[in-house]
């Protein structure tokens, strides 16, 4: 294989060639922060007219900001904060009478907001600015990666000892590797809900040349389906308790030794058998490829073992199939690490279900502002940008706003034009 060959898509890349074709420059366009105030201001209020003290639209982006701080440790945290340095929000516009939210009124606020208008709002915003990019620089050989994915809310459940015990809740997320943005969040009730709603996750997306990555609780038979009818493609890990497959793998490989195509790829072994057309094995839809993957990234860490671990794929291609897997671990250093660290969602303690998915969509927006930001700012990384979101988040949302509404967007790309043909 050789490593210069990119099969999966990276928005990162297009980003840059954007940025130099366009000559796009946000630095200078202050006071935009009315953007964010207007989209926001569009999700309906579920409230009583006659009982609403504080506009929603003023809760909701005072949590936003109070997530970058990394100040909404709880409800009753948020709440002080905001009353402790009201100043501060009052000067961009938010809670302008002096009166900030008490923690009881922010807690209803989570547990009856629809999370999915607050995705509507300002995730598929950004996504549609990535979108639009995918658009301009269209590369057929290339695919994006997406990838389903339990995460659990450590601090949603409730001991044994107390009256009423219960297990922490999951969130299943549908992540886009390729553009660093995670477009769902579903709360489950129990892990042994997760594939079912995998699957029904998957179907309400476009998978027309998308790769979809899951664990190996993901490796059904009828979600590997629903991906191909969706004119999608798939690899999922395999592991020993779903045993038929696994010992058919290890079996077919085995005896076929001599047409297997062996890769290194970033301190990585595979070992990758194409399955003909007529071979039935254990039948999944679509299935193309097993794979043995070795991976040696640990094996100098006393305590860690060599990892083996093995996957069926709708695949053929050696690239696409080698940067699938290796690129699903974006989703525990990337996505989950900025989640657990940066916004400390492992410690909220939270048990409404709907306030955790508000939660969730909540931290997928900022991590989606995170994303823009040490993109499109110049002079930014990932580092910087989390130091200046912790220092002072509405600086760095005045200047990503533009790029949070399709019209500000579009016309930053025709005010800069240089003679591109549409």
């Amino acid at each position: 294989m050789n490593d210069n060959v990119t099969i999966i898509k990276d928005i990162y890349d297009n980003i840059e060639a954007v940025i130099k074709e366009y000559e796009i420059n946000l630095s200078g366009k202050k006071n935009t922060f009315k953007i964010l105030i207007d989209l926001v201001s569009k999700i309906p209020d579920f409230r009583k007219t006659f009982l609403v003290k504080y506009k929603l639209s003023d809760i909701i982006l005072a949590s936003l900001i109070l997530i970058m701080k990394d100040e909404f440790k709880s409800f009753v945290h948020a709440a002080t904060y905001l009353e402790v340095f009201k100043e501060e929000f009052q000067k961009y516009g938010l809670f302008i009478d002096g009166n900030t939210p008490s923690h009881d009124t922010i807690r209803r606020v989570f547990m009856l907001l629809d999370a999915q208008n607050l995705k509507e709002t300002i995730i598929d915003n950004v996504n549609t600015v990535f979108q639009k990019i995918v658009e301009i620089y269209k590369e057929n050989n290339k695919k994006e990666l997406c990838s389903i994915d339990g995460k659990e809310f450590k601090g949603s459940g409730r001991n044994k000892y107390t009256n009423n015990p219960r297990r922490n809740i999951n969130v299943l997320n549908y992540y886009n590797v390729s553009r660093s943005i995670c477009l769902s969040s579903l709360v489950l009730d129990d892990k042994e809900g997760e594939v079912i709603a995998g699957q029904t996750m998957l179907q309400k997306f476009n998978l027309s040349n998308v790769i979809i990555t899951a664990d190996a609780l993901h490796c059904q038979r009828r979600t590997c389906e629903i991906i191909k009818n969706k004119k999608g493609n798939y690899v999922f890990t395999v592991k020993r308790n779903q045993e038929n497959l696994y010992n058919e793998i290890i079996a077919k490989m085995s005896k076929e030794k001599h047409k297997i195509k062996h890769v290194d790829f970033n301190n990585c072994e595979y070992d990758i058998l194409n399955l003909t057309t007529s071979y039935a094995g254990e039948d999944f839809p679509g299935q193309a490829s097993y794979v043995k993957m070795v991976s040696h990234k640990r094996e100098k860490q006393p305590t860690d073992k060599i990892t083996e671990l093995y996957f069926i794929t709708s695949l053929k291609d050696t690239d696409a199939i080698v940067q699938s897997i290796d690129n699903r671990w974006k989703i525990e250093n990337d996505f989950h690490k900025e989640k657990d660290y940066s916004f400390s969602e492992d410690n909220y303690i939270f048990t409404d279900k709907n306030a955790i998915r508000v939660m969730a969509t909540m931290n997928n927006i900022v991590y989606a502002f995170f994303v823009l930001s040490s993109r499109f700012i110049p002079g930014s990384t990932p580092s910087l940008v989390r130091i200046r979101f912790k220092k002072n988040p509405i600086e760095v949302l005045e200047e990503i706003a533009p790029l949070l509404r399709r019209k500000e967007f579009n016309q930053l790309l025709k005010t800069n034009l240089k003679g591109r043909k549409k």
